[in-house]
Parts: C-alpha cells; sequence; structure tokens
C-alpha cells in the first residue's frame, strides 16, 4: 500500500471495503472496453474478446486441474463458483447433482446488455470446464443480456454411449 509521507496509509478502510466498492467498478470498466472494442472492430473485437478470453481460460485451468476432480461435475461446478465468487456474483446453485450443476445469477456483475459481448466474454469458463473432462460441457442456458431474468451457468456431464 501506498504510505503519506507521515507514514500513515492512504486509504485506512478495511481490504473488504476496498474490495466491495473497487471490483464493481473495474467490471463496469470491462464492459465499456468490450463494447467499445466491438463499436470500432464488429465482429473482429468479438473475436479478439473470446481469444483473450479462451487464453486467460488456459492459464486457470492449469491452477484448476490441482483443484478438481476430472470430469466430475459437481466438483468442476464448484470451481465456477468460487471464480464467480472472486467478483462477488450474486446467485445461487439452483442445481447441483453428478452430471448437471446449475450455478443461477441474480444480477450480472458486468452489468453486460449485449447477448454477443456476453457469450465472448465466458469463453474463458467453457475453456476451463471443457478442459476439466471430455465429456463435460459448459453452457448459459439463461441470460439477462438475453432478456431473461437470471442467467444459468450450467456445467453438464454427458453420459458415455454404451
Amino acid at each position: 500500500m501506498i504510505q503519506q509521507p507521515d507514514g500513515r496509509p492512504a486509504d485506512p478502510r478495511p481490504l473488504e471495503e476496498k474490495y466491495r466498492t473497487g471490483v464493481p467498478i473495474l467490471l463496469q470498466q470491462i464492459r465499456r472496453f468490450y463494447e467499445g472494442l466491438t463499436r470500432a472492430h464488429g465482429a473482429r473485437g468479438l473475436d479478439h474478446i473470446r481469444r483473450v478470453s479462451a487464453e486467460y481460460g488456459r492459464q486457470l485451468l492449469e491452477r484448476a486441474e490441482k483443484r478438481v476432480r476430472p470430469d466430475d461435475a459437481e466438483s468442476v461446478g464448484l470451481y465456477v463458483v468460487r471464480i464467480f465468487n472472486n467478483i462477488d456474483v450474486e446467485g445461487e446453485l439452483a442445481e447441483f447433482g453428478p452430471d448437471r450443476v446449475t450455478v443461477r445469477c441474480s444480477r450480472c456483475p458486468y452489468p453486460f446488455t449485449s447477448p454477443e459481448i456476453c457469450e465472448a466474454h465466458t469463453t474463458m469458463e467453457r475453456v476451463i470446464v471443457e478442459g476439466l473432462g471430455e465429456n463435460l460441457r459448459y453452457t448459459v442456458e439463461r441470460s439477462i443480456p438475453r432478456g431473461d431474468d437470471v442467467c444459468d451457468h450450467v456445467v453438464e456431464r454427458r453420459r458415455e454411449s454404451p
């Protein structure tokens, strides 16, 4: 932390309070950056968001592989919850079972208004989930930017065919 000339901290608020006010502002700035990128470059801008999100997903995948049971929807679903909790997403586990976990979010933390930007951004989660098991799939079945009242982020384990 940067100290004032007299040695006192410049902002003595507790970290939790700084986090609660600072993170939403940063997330809104990410949204504004994405909107500007897509206004300026259209589909190429969305492709760039997907590429950057996929790259970040691959970086997180290395950590996730040490923390979850591979090809296990419950374990991977809880990892998605951990990611969402890091940015203070409001919601609940609407479904939690061995083959399907639904993380229901009551508000978008960014807050996205464009379904296309949301889809490009969630490439990160898709890369992580699908990288943790060849039978796992990640989808956003309901989406606030698409006009739904909630977002449903689904981790699903497809049963192998006999």
